[in-house]
């Protein structure tokens, strides 16, 4: 009603790491936060502490997050370069990652509105995701590449993301601003050659598994 505002919460659909919370057990959590009022749950994975990759696919952008983090975090900076590539190893990303574990929650909730978020890049995978029963999808990475990726899904029904999912906008978080490398003006050379390196490396991985033509 007027004046209301609806309360949502955002849970894992597991977390992704050897000790964490499975989806089973958290399908017994989202059932305990309906009870208590909650009226939509954001289904995610993942720790970004524990394993960065699983919650955002592709290779971790080392290069990007050295360059942009603090010198005040000095530690961290050395941290990352020296061993980036063993803490966050990388996970493949393909179109609708959660999906699988999202449709468990949706199966034991039928009636529940979830909100599908993971690997929503396309008028084709948004499509899907309402057709298996998410009423409301949540995008990331997309809209940042293109604010208008919404509205061009919504008139052309082939419309696809072009975002490369090289997650130097990752990295860039830690600056002033959260940008694409596509829309960033003080990009640098050894910053676009980090990037093209990436793209190269996760178009090569997700061919050989299928998940790209």
């Amino acid at each position: 009603g007027k004046g209301k505002v609806a309360l949502f919460a955002k849970l894992n659909t597991r977390d992704g790491f050897k000790g964490g919370q499975e989806t089973d057990e958290l399908i017994e959590v989202a059932k305990e936060l309906r009870n208590l009022g909650i009226e939509a749950i954001v289904l995610s994975g993942g720790f970004v502490s524990r394993h960065p990759q699983y919650v955002m696919r592709g290779q971790f952008p080392i290069k990007p997050i050295v360059h942009y983090f603090p010198w005040s975090k000095w530690w961290l900076k050395l941290g990352v370069g020296l061993a980036g590539k063993i803490v966050a190893p990388t996970v493949p990303f393909k179109p609708l990652f959660f999906m699988e574990d999202a449709l468990k929650f949706r199966a034991a909730m039928p009636d529940f509105p979830f909100v599908y978020v993971g690997g929503v890049i396309s008028r084709e995978t948004a499509d899907e995701a309402i057709d298996k029963g998410f009423p409301l999808i949540q995008m990331g990475r997309a809209v940042l590449e293109d604010t208008d990726f919404v509205n061009k899904m919504a008139a052309d029904e082939k419309h696809c993301s072009g975002c490369e999912h090289s997650n130097f906008c990752i990295g860039r978080m830690y600056s002033k601003s959260m940008q694409c490398h596509k829309h960033c003006e003080d990009i640098t050379p050894g910053l676009i050659k980090a990037v093209a390196k990436i793209k190269e490396q996760n178009d090569k991985m997700e061919r050989k598994l299928g998940y790209k033509k």
